[in-house]
């Protein structure tokens, strides 16, 4: 399968560039593997992380354009009192598709000059809970989702690895 979406950038530090718009730094110490989003309206990629292969991945960082996707909200204009509404859209969207078993407030921030809409959301999967941390955000009149997903049971080693992940995103310019 070849991997259109995303492209190794730098090989000594993990960072790929996605659909030659976005770099994200993946951590080390886990194999990754990756696949192409091509959707109607999302187009990105996924990649996931594995101790050792072929086992399930233990966490996943997914890059998407979701300009096309009318559900995705644009972030670029939000106002801080709107932040519930959309909340309350996401969490009606995410638990349609997702069976959610605790939902965090979205937090409107910034990062990096851009305003970051950020969801996390825990759910269950095959006896198994996957944390989620959702970044939404807009950037030349295009709107982006960045998730970082990980297994519960291995909380204490991934969490702060996704989170940095999620930090190491920038625009090329």
């Amino acid at each position: 399968m070849v991997i259109k979406n995303s492209d190794l950038f730098n090989s000594s530090q993990s960072i790929f560039l996605v659909l030659d718009r976005i770099y994200i730094k993946l951590f080390h110490d886990y194999s990754w593997y990756s696949e192409d989003i091509e959707e109607d309206s999302v187009r990105g990629s996924i990649f996931y992380a594995y101790e050792e292969q072929p086992t399930l991945s233990v966490a996943s960082i997914t890059v998407a354009d979701v300009s096309s996707d009318t559900a995705e909200p644009d972030i670029s204009g939000i106002k801080p009192e709107y932040v519930d509404v959309v909340d309350a859209l996401l969490k009606s969207e995410i638990s349609r598709q997702f069976n959610v078993t605790r939902w965090m407030s979205s937090q409107l921030n910034v990062f990096n000059s851009l305003k970051v809409l950020v969801t996390a959301y825990i759910t269950t999967d095959k006896e198994k809970q996957w944390q989620y941390i959702a970044l939404r955000l807009s950037n030349n009149n295009q709107k982006f989702v960045i998730i970082g997903s990980f297994d519960i049971a291995k909380a204490d080693e991934l969490a702060e690895l996704i989170w940095k992940s999620l930090h190491s995103v920038n625009f090329k310019l």
